[in-house]
């Protein structure tokens, strides 16, 4: 009897011992899931980063061409209200 339960014991004992290394192995396989997932969130990230850095650039850009073109708008429509202007002068 004795030795029956010396048995079970060390059976549970051996049981337990192989779920703890699945565990552990499991824990392993996690933490390393996780080292990537922190690397790939890094470099998304980084790209994020500089994706919003060159858009920032291509919106400057634009806003300056927008602002080169009404600056010329305004120039042609000052230049033709002075000649119509110039233009009333002459014919009176």
């Amino acid at each position: 009897m004795n030795e029956s339960r010396e048995l079970k014991n060390a059976e549970q004992l051996e049981e337990l011992l192989l779920l703890t290394e699945e565990i552990q192995e499991e824990l392993e396989q996690k933490d390393q899931l996780i080292v990537e997932l922190k690397t790939q969130l890094n470099e998304s990230l980084t790209l994020n980063e500089k994706l919003n850095k060159e858009n920032r650039a291509g919106n400057i850009q634009a806003l300056k061409n927008d602002l080169k073109l009404a600056d010329r708008a305004l120039r042609s429509e000052r230049e033709a209200a002075k000649r119509k202007r110039h233009d009333r002068g002459m014919s009176r």
